[in-house]
């Protein structure tokens, strides 16, 4: 979520700073539709590391990461769940159900208004219940006002200029990506930059012909309707017609190194997030005791030569797997770790991090302190009853696992998991 803030917000500066004023309309249409798509998709480049069946390699720990599991003072350890996700879909959900009733509402008013089949698109008089408009391929034509035949021909043009250019889908995909970032605060200040570029467009296109005559009947049609505009479709009618008369006289000059510009930010937000992706895998993270200052320890065995018959791998084709999957080996793990009493009472706090290994035959060997807490003085006992405790739940773990194949091939396969004991 802080990644998709970091980069939207760096390509609305971009926007609003260097492109919005500029006529590359085009350019601009398509630099706001892809904005929240890369938003959304630069921070996935660092979840392979994160995702618990993502293959986790570090330099200091040659084996498969399994998820973190934490263990509360008053509670039992529970698998790593994130509450943020149910915030997450609960706002996407109201999000998606305020376009569905937006649809709906649209949906349900154009089947109360006559119909009139065009070349290309389809009429549909308002009676003046709503402005001039379009969406997907229907015209909304409010019949009710005063204007001449070249008058009607410019505004149709305006219109059917929106229809051709798909500027409704336009609105939709937008809509799509504010329901799935609704939480990323610029998302929300891309529809109403899109409608403006939109409405550039389409005047672009209705007043190459007559451009002076166009701009007065923009000014008077602003005047004759002020009022609501309905969120889903586009009306000739806005209260942008001042910046939209004064882009129509705009100087024509369009300054490209504006538009290059998007590659240097785009190069440096995909820096930032691949030094985010390093930080995750590259550094072992470190305990958190509380009291003294602590020091860790780190045992880690040199990883064999392939050429050996008994080579201990950290990926294979086919991972071993633990009766009932991951969620059941973090619910065994659980049901059987307890916070020592006496690390309660020293109140310390860690991550312990213990590996293992799978043999050919299903059953666990090797199980070590890969990463454990080491307190000095009086908070020593307690650290080393949390390891100790760590150490202990992965020896006694029931069940048989599926061993590891590498190919046709019965392989050890090393793994690590991580608990974190932390007061609640």
């Amino acid at each position: 979520m802080l990644l998709s803030t970091l980069v939207l917000g760096a390509l609305w500066v971009l926007y609003y700073l260097a492109l919005r004023s500029e006529r590359c309309f085009r350019y601009n249409r398509f630099f706001l539709l892809l904005a929240p798509a890369l938003a959304a998709g630069l921070p996935l480049l660092q979840l392979p590391s994160l995702w618990p069946a993502a293959p986790t390699l570090t330099n200091r720990l040659p084996s498969f990461l399994l998820p973190e599991v934490g263990v509360g003072i008053a509670a039992s350890i529970q698998p790593n769940t994130n509450w943020l996700l149910w915030v997450y879909g609960a706002g996407v959900a109201v999000f998606l159900a305020h376009l569905a009733w937006q649809l709906w509402q649209q949906w349900r008013f154009t089947q109360a208004l006559p119909i009139e089949l065009q070349s290309g698109y389809t009429l549909r008089l308002t009676g003046g219940r709503q402005p001039t408009g379009s969406f997907g391929r229907t015209v909304y034509w409010d019949e009710t006002t005063l204007l001449d035949a070249f008058e009607a021909e410019q505004i149709l043009a305006h219109e059917l200029a929106h229809v051709r250019q798909g500027h409704t889908y336009d609105r939709l995909w937008l809509a799509l990506w504010r329901a799935a970032l609704w939480f990323n605060p610029f998302v929300h200040l891309l529809p109403r930059a899109l409608h403006l570029t939109h409405e550039y467009l389409a005047d672009a296109a209705a007043s190459q012909a007559t451009p002076i005559s166009y701009t007065s009947l923009l000014a008077r049609q602003a005047a004759a309707h002020l009022g609501f505009t309905p969120a889903l479709t586009t009306t000739f009618h806005t209260s942008s017609i001042l910046t939209r008369i004064a882009m129509l006289h705009h100087p024509p000059v369009l300054r490209r190194w504006k538009q290059w510009l998007a590659l240097p930010v785009g190069a440096l937000l995909l820096t930032i997030v691949a030094c985010e992706k390093t930080s995750y895998t590259g550094a072992l993270p470190e305990p958190r005791p509380s009291g003294a200052s602590a020091t860790t320890s780190v045992a880690t065995a040199p990883p064999v030569p392939l050429a050996k018959k008994d080579t201990i791998f950290t990926y294979v084709e086919h991972m071993p797997e633990y009766p009932g999957g991951i969620s059941k080996l973090l619910a065994d793990i659980g049901a059987n770790t307890h916070y020592p009493p006496v690390a309660v009472e020293a109140g310390v706090e860690g991550k312990v991090f213990v590996g293992f290994i799978v043999e050919k035959d299903g059953s666990l060997s090797g199980v070590r302190l890969q990463h454990g807490l080491q307190e000095e003085g009086t908070q020593a006992a307690a650290a080393k009853a949390i390891n100790e405790e760590a150490l202990r739940v992965i020896s006694t773990l029931p069940g048989q696992w599926t061993p590891g194949k590498q190919g046709n091939r019965l392989v050890k396969v090393s793994y690590v998991v991580p608990i974190l004991f932390a007061k609640q």
